[in-house]
């Protein structure tokens, strides 16, 4: 049995950690459980106005895993809370539903009013396959963020706050034993 708010005993995974002349490489080596294990490398680079993180996820247990991985990708610009001066554009004009029930939806972008309450929207259509991407703008500053993912999104939910918006694109893992995966996300720095 798991109780969220229980403190468990916990082994860490082993994890080294590589400099490079643009960033970093980590590696999460496998600890067996219950035939679950898995070596996940991830590197962070950084080259001009992007950041780069790119991923090779092995199942290296018995067992086939199946999960998600996403980014949190708390966005804050220029210390501004989120409003009116916000704008999200999606790769596509997707519909979302938002957590009090009411659907949300411009035509690919999404704005919020100035004091917006806590929420949580997620995505009504299955993503479609391919590269994706959403940019984010604070027009009052005139600067932006791009998150792109080189991989099919199987989820899509955007989150925030009054001083923070968390678009998040998920990527699905299902991975048979010995059998690997690789993607990247990629994020661009913008200004005008």
């Amino acid at each position: 049995e798991y109780a969220f708010m229980k403190d468990y005993a916990l082994q860490p995974f082993p994890i080294s950690v590589t400099e490079l002349p643009d960033g970093l490489a980590f590696e999460v080596s496998p600890l067996s459980c219950r035939g679950y294990a898995a070596k996940l490398s991830k590197t962070v680079t950084v080259s001009g106005n992007k950041l780069r993180i790119g991923y090779h996820f092995e199942n290296t247990g018995t067992r086939t895993i199946r999960t998600t991985e996403y980014c949190h990708n708390f966005v804050q610009i220029d210390r501004q809370p989120l409003g009116g001066a916000y704008y999200l554009t999606l790769y596509h004009p997707f519909r979302f539903i938002r957590n009090d029930g009411s659907v949300w939806t411009e035509a690919g972008h999404l704005t919020w009013p100035d004091g917006i309450p806590n929420f949580y929207a997620r995505c009504l259509e299955t993503p479609s396959n391919g590269q994706v991407s959403w940019e984010m703008w604070n027009t009052a500053v005139g600067a932006g963020l791009r998150e792109e993912l080189d991989a099919p999104v199987c989820r899509l939910a955007v989150w925030g706050m009054s001083h923070v918006v968390s678009p998040e694109m998920f990527k699905k893992i299902d991975l048979a034993p010995g059998v690997s995966d690789t993607w990247s996300r990629t994020y661009t720095f913008l200004s005008r």
